[in-house]
């Protein structure tokens, strides 16, 4: 139990120490099928362990990571890497 608090504080520090870079998204708008998604990479974060990935998420929601509902929704980078489009 112990391993599995340090991984959920670890997940947490990453999104409060870079606000604004990490969204939820949720084809069916549910925080509860939601995934993390990194905004600038536009890459998905794999949580391997499902109740590590729920606390996460559930946590996430609550400190007002935004919930989208398209990929749209995520800035595209320009083709030289150096911006959104």
């Amino acid at each position: 139990m112990m391993n599995e608090k340090h991984k959920i504080d670890e997940f947490e520090m990453y999104w409060l120490n870079e606000e604004g870079r990490y969204a939820l998204l949720s084809f069916e708008g549910d925080v509860n099928t939601a995934s993390v998604i990194d905004k600038e990479a536009r890459c998905f974060i794999v949580i391997e362990d499902d109740n590590i990935a729920t606390e996460v998420v559930r946590r996430m929601y609550a400190a007002g990571v935004p919930l989208l509902t398209d990929l749209g929704d995520v800035p595209q980078r320009s083709a030289d890497g150096k911006g959104d489009k």
